[in-house]
């Protein structure tokens, strides 16, 4: 890990402009919109389901991500890779453990992750687009989540924005996805979970398969953040779905082929 870890207190990536601007637009539109950065075009947009819809036609999800100070914040790190390789709008919220841990654990500075989301919100901002149902999205992952957020989440104490936008999912019947990052469990761990769960929100603990035979660390990380974006209906082809087999035999040449 070489250099100085850098951390950006300004909004990184594509950033919103305010509703003023709108009368940059030659034709501004009738109704309340918002305006976005898309493909490196300034485009009105009105808001549906978590979706832009772009005046050209097309259609964009809008995800909520947070990472928090549990290690493997490198899962958050690639699931905004490939958000971003998909064109899926992302708000990204980083706690300052969170930036502690991307120096620690990895290869990546502050600023350069910050450069992966299409708008960085400052943990602290209470009155940010992402505070309030009324800003519309697909929903939100924590990615990882530690036991303290976990806690936050499962009573609503939304001492921050990353406890507040994963309220705001579950209040608004929205998908929540918490990767909690923690071993052994005990049982005030597990009870959090299973409140979370009967609240709405999703427990997606970074669990690795291995019926697709990975290789690579790389792989193992995919596989978790391909089940992320199954949560979000998102296509991908992270990982090789799992197609079942019909007999002993077959998984006997199975078995040879992974070994060969």
């Amino acid at each position: 890990m070489g250099g100085q870890c850098v951390t950006s207190e300004q909004s990184s990536g594509r950033v919103e402009p305010e509703d003023p601007h709108l009368e940059e637009l030659e034709n501004p539109p009738s109704f309340p919109c918002r305006l976005v950065f898309f493909d490196e075009h300034l485009s009105y947009c009105g808001i549906d389901a978590g979706n832009v819809k772009m005046e050209t036609g097309g259609i964009v999800k809008r995800i909520v991500v947070g990472i928090t100070g549990a290690t493997a914040v490198i899962y958050g790190i690639r699931l905004l890779e490939v958000l971003a390789e998909l064109d899926v709008e992302t708000h990204l919220i980083l706690s300052e453990q969170a930036k502690r841990n991307i120096c620690i654990e990895s290869e990546y500075e502050v600023d350069a992750v910050e450069r992966l989301a299409r708008r960085v919100h400052d943990i602290k901002n209470m009155a940010a687009s992402i505070s309030s149902g009324s800003f519309k999205t697909s929903g939100m992952a924590i990615v990882p989540c530690t036991i303290k957020t976990l806690s936050g989440v499962a009573h609503s104490y939304n001492d921050n924005l990353i406890v507040r936008a994963a309220d705001v999912a579950l209040k608004e019947r929205r998908k929540l996805v918490l990767m909690v990052r923690e071993t052994p469990l005990h049982k005030g761990h597990l009870e959090m979970m299973s409140r979370v769960a009967d609240l709405g929100g999703v427990i997606l603990p970074p669990v690795p398969a291995f019926y697709n035979a990975p290789k690579t660390i790389k792989d193992i990380i995919d596989h978790t953040v391909g089940k992320i974006l199954d949560q979000f209906d998102i296509d991908h082809s992270l990982f090789k779905r799992w197609e079942g087999v019909e007999d002993d035999t077959q998984t006997a040449g199975l078995n040879m082929v992974r070994s060969a």
